[in-house]
């Protein structure tokens, strides 16, 4: 049985030194900004708007590790690296994931 949480703020508290915990970013702002993503892919359909994460650096900077740790922590986190258009949209269609898309620049070079 998952634990129950006290609210929202609790959680937020524990994913916040979580995630600093798991990678290694330049700006603290950044941490909060991931654990409020979590949180929100939670509650997708209460918003009118949805914030996207783009990750970009050099090779080794932490971008995979950032992907792994938001599929494991947001709402039917799915890392894909199949780009289709076709493929998306089926996915997105049945499953309703967070989608995590790797080597995203594929989509609009």
């Amino acid at each position: 049985m998952p634990k129950q949480y006290e609210n929202d703020n609790w959680i937020y508290d524990q994913l916040v030194p979580f995630i600093k915990t798991q990678v290694d970013l330049e700006d603290d702002r950044h941490f909060e900004l991931l654990a409020s993503g979590v949180l929100h892919s939670y509650r997708v359909r209460e918003y009118r708007t949805t914030p996207y994460f783009f990750f970009h650096g050099p090779k080794g900077t932490g971008k995979n590790r950032c992907l792994h740790i938001l599929q494991a922590l947001c709402y039917r986190g799915l890392l894909s690296s199949d780009t289709s258009g076709a493929g998306l949209y089926q996915t997105g269609n049945l499953f309703h994931p967070t989608l995590l898309v790797d080597e995203g620049e594929k989509l609009a070079p």
